[in-house]
């Protein structure tokens, strides 16, 4: 079965997923919804419960179908709404469905300005502080190059990092280490690091995972052309 007739099998059999897509306001929403009508020209959501906020025309929106060791997406625009019953809201046919890794929130290649401050050992002579950029992202980690390999750091690493939403102020978030591996970067030696968030504000959170769908709706319009 090819994805594409996974994805409307999921949709036909009216489970339920989630949508992604920000507002007239530029505001973030990530919210649980199903599939009501699959018609030859739109799809009819009804998200349950949720009173859906004003979409601009066109508007993109992230279907996100959980799988058992995967996660399937597909990218559609808004139509509008369908203030008759069934309530709900048209959208378009998807025209890019992807499988991903099962991860609680999508990694985008995004780089971003990062200070990292660590230790080891508890000792705070044996401090690093550096700034570097980050290789991806999402609302559970990132990843990102360094001179030197993280491994053997204190379970309290820092990281500020400085996202491009015109907010001049970084995300400050406490990581947890998860590996460091070597890589070779035009004849260099440096270490892909990994970190988890381990305390994040929900304010902080939905600013990454805001800029993470941006990212992904940006590149998608520019590989369709």
């Amino acid at each position: 079965m090819n994805l594409t007739d996974e994805f409307f099998e999921h949709l036909n059999e009216l489970k339920p997923f989630k949508i992604e897509f920000t507002d007239v306001d530029d505001k973030y929403h990530q919210v649980n919804c199903t599939a009501k009508k699959v018609s030859e020209d739109y799809i009819l959501l009804s998200p349950p419960g949720e009173i859906l906020p004003d979409l601009e025309d066109n508007a993109a929106i992230n279907l996100i179908i959980p799988k058992t060791n995967s996660i399937l997406t597909a990218q559609c625009s808004f139509l509008e709404k369908e203030i008759n019953k069934p309530y709900g809201i048209k959208i378009s046919y998807p025209y890019n469905i992807e499988v991903h890794e099962r991860r609680e929130y999508i990694r985008v290649s995004l780089h971003l300005r990062v200070q990292v401050t660590c230790t080891f050992g508890g000792n705070l002579q044996e401090k690093e502080n550096f700034y570097t950029k980050t290789r991806n992202i999402s609302g559970s980690g990132l990843c990102f190059l360094s001179e030197k390999s993280l491994e053997g750091c204190d379970d309290n690493i820092q990281c500020k990092i400085y996202l491009n939403d015109g907010n001049s102020e970084p995300v400050s978030v406490k990581c947890n280490y998860v590996y460091s591996r070597k890589v070779k970067v035009k004849n260099n030696i440096l270490y892909m690091s990994a970190l988890s968030y381990r305390s994040i504000s929900e304010e902080d959170s939905a600013r990454i995972v805001k800029e993470c769908f941006k990212y992904q709706i940006r590149h998608k319009h520019a590989e369709l052309g």
